[in-house]
């Protein structure tokens, strides 16, 4: 199964979610990755894509997961979970889920949004991530009938980068992490807004 589990360590928001299908806590899988992943040190990486808008998606979303996986954790991997449905029941309420989604994107280091099918969810995770400073990549698949918003693609805060497979969206993907890697401090204690976090 792709997704270990990512709920949140006791006493954090939506903490005790049940993952379908899933026994790993988010502790363990964060360990993982804690400090180096294969010698470098590593950024937190939120990926967003469609539930509730729509799970035609999903493999291609379980792909660019697993290849962004090599940079670093995917702090919401299970977006890319055949068990999870359009239902989007991941957790026991829409206010858990909220709760738990907002302390993922806060403890992100940038934001990875595939943006092809429409989704209010993904819009919001975008302009909250936005906000809160964070680098944002927003991977598009054109075709017809479909086209990009423009509170999307006239953003200048925003990376926009249009694909056709998956091997092209994650080389987009990957030369956006370096490049904010490369801005980071590669270490828990950066600067954000003069204070040390």
């Amino acid at each position: 199964m792709l997704v270990t589990a990512l709920y949140a360590q006791s006493g954090d928001a939506g903490a005790g979610l049940p993952r379908p299908g899933s026994g790993t806590s988010h502790e363990t899988y964060h360990e993982t990755y804690r400090g180096t992943h294969k010698g470098q040190a590593q950024m937190k990486i939120y990926f967003a894509g469609s539930i509730r808008a729509g799970r035609g998606d999903q493999e291609l979303y379980q792909q660019l997961i697993q290849g962004l996986q090599e940079h670093g954790p995917v702090l919401t991997e299970h977006i890319g979970d055949p068990v999870l449905t359009q239902f989007g029941d991941d957790g026991p309420s829409d206010s858990a889920i909220y709760e738990r989604d907002m302390a993922w994107l806060d403890e992100a280091d940038l934001v990875v949004a595939e943006v092809s099918t429409p989704s209010l969810g993904v819009g919001y995770e975008i302009g909250r991530a936005e906000l809160l400073g964070k680098p944002v990549i927003c991977l598009f698949r054109p075709g017809p009938e479909r086209w990009l918003s423009a509170m999307i693609s006239g953003n200048p805060r925003l990376t926009v980068e249009n694909y056709e497979t998956v091997t092209e969206a994650l080389a987009h993907a990957g030369e956006f992490i370096r490049q904010a890697a490369g801005n980071w401090q590669g270490s828990p204690s950066r600067v954000s807004g003069g204070e040390i976090l």
